[in-house]
């Protein structure tokens, strides 16, 4: 099931980077850019520690679990479906735009964070 997983992960990354230049990010302005780089280092790690609260874990523990959470794949399929469910979204196109500027930015900054963070925690166990 992994490597299936990864297979998938692999053509997904596939897709989005065709459709990043196909222009999915021209989508949007720059209140759209800033609110996914606002959405990915503070609201989507503050909303990750408050759904951990209660569960007995330390601090720091926690606060990677909610900083790198979960896969952004999901993103698109729920934004795809939201668009099919209801009709009464007006910018569907900023919306995907700023789902894939989420995306990007949590590939590179996750890309980027996750080494030191996993040595982390090997050395803490």
């Amino acid at each position: 099931i992994t490597e299936i997983e990864h297979l998938l992960m692999v053509v997904y990354i596939i897709l989005f980077g065709g459709s990043i230049m196909n222009g999915m990010l021209t989508l949007t302005d720059w209140r759209g850019i800033v609110f996914a780089f606002l959405f990915v280092i503070v609201i989507r790690p503050l909303a990750g520690l408050i759904g951990l609260t209660g569960v007995k874990e330390d601090f720091k523990s926690k606060l990677a679990v909610s900083f790198f959470g979960i896969r952004g794949i999901g993103s698109i399929f729920y934004l795809s479906w939201a668009f099919v469910t209801f009709d009464y979204f007006e910018h569907k196109n900023e919306l995907y735009a700023i789902t894939a500027y989420i995306i990007l930015i949590s590939i590179v900054l996750h890309g980027l964070t996750a080494p030191t963070a996993i040595e982390y925690f090997r050395k803490k166990s």
